[in-house]
């Protein structure tokens, strides 16, 4: 066994959470975090993951998937996601979007 070989860490599953995108009229507004929400980086806020994770969120319809830094705290039980992961997964106006969310152990 060659012990400087990188073993492949397999992802922790977090749940499924319906997504959301952020408003046009956030631009600006300061998150829980201190930064002011850009839509133009992959962030995403949560009511309950720690503020600085970055997590793998999966749409469960397409497998598309992309890392997002939580930098907001949010009420709902959802996940919001910024302008730029919402396209990112490929997701169009309209409800029922469903991510799977996971973190590398």
């Amino acid at each position: 066994a060659n012990p400087y070989r990188a073993t492949r860490q397999d992802p922790m599953v977090l749940g499924t959470f319906p997504a959301t995108v952020y408003a046009d009229a956030d631009l600006g507004k300061r998150l829980t975090s201190g930064e002011l929400y850009s839509p133009d980086l992959l962030t995403a806020g949560h009511n309950s993951l720690p503020l600085g994770s970055i997590v793998y969120v999966e749409d469960l319809r397409t497998g598309v998937g992309v890392y997002i830094q939580i930098n907001d705290r949010i009420l709902e039980p959802e996940f919001r996601l910024s302008r730029a992961g919402w396209s990112a997964l490929g997701l169009q106006a309209g409800p029922n979007h469903t991510v799977r969310v996971s973190r590398l152990e």
